[in-house]
């Protein structure tokens, strides 16, 4: 397991071909993790054909954009929602960060039920809710464990994959009494 790599090192190893699976950003993406695990400098790349790739700079700048939008959390992340039983409140992601990319459940100690229909999150309480709790999602899609792996006098071969994903927290109070 490689828990001591750099977080945007485990993020280039899977969103990379999100960018492209062409040689090209392959090799990009590589020289990047190299960059990014062993502190080098990269700033230009031969192609084994002797040929320069002249769009690195182009194809990392990809890259990283996908890395930054994979980080990005909803514009209500953290905040505290109240919602009376018997209603529901929608909430409207004004990021957009693609909120049907959060489709992992980590945590639902409210116990309440919701939707996410483009950039909008329904939240609903059940008669079974409690008045307090966190609801948390992720995006699970390439989580898992970054592996290495090192044979004696052999090149090391890494499995990517993102060990912390993206999450994001709503702090939830639902009123079950009226005045």
């Amino acid at each position: 397991p490689l828990p001591a790599m750099s977080i945007k090192a485990k993020y280039i190893s899977v969103l990379w071909k999100y960018v492209g699976t062409d040689a090209d950003t392959q090799t990009v993406a590589q020289a990047m993790i190299w960059q990014e695990a062993n502190g080098l400098t990269i700033n230009s790349i031969v192609r084994p054909n002797g040929i320069s790739l002249s769009n690195y700079q182009e194809i990392q700048m990809k890259i990283n954009q996908v890395v930054a939008d994979y980080q990005k959390k909803p514009s209500f992340s953290g905040e505290t929602v109240k919602v009376n039983l018997g209603e529901s409140v929608t909430l409207t992601d004004t990021n957009n960060v693609g909120l049907d990319r959060f489709d992992g459940r980590f945590q639902n100690t409210a116990d309440v039920d919701w939707v996410i229909n483009g950039n909008t999150m329904k939240i609903t309480p059940k008669s079974t809710s409690k008045t307090s709790g966190v609801l948390r999602l992720a995006k699970t899609l390439d989580a898992g464990t970054p592996v290495a792996y090192r044979l004696e006098g052999q090149q090391a071969v890494m499995a990517g994959a993102i060990d912390d994903p993206n999450s994001f927290d709503l702090k939830l109070e639902v009123i079950k009494t009226g005045e």
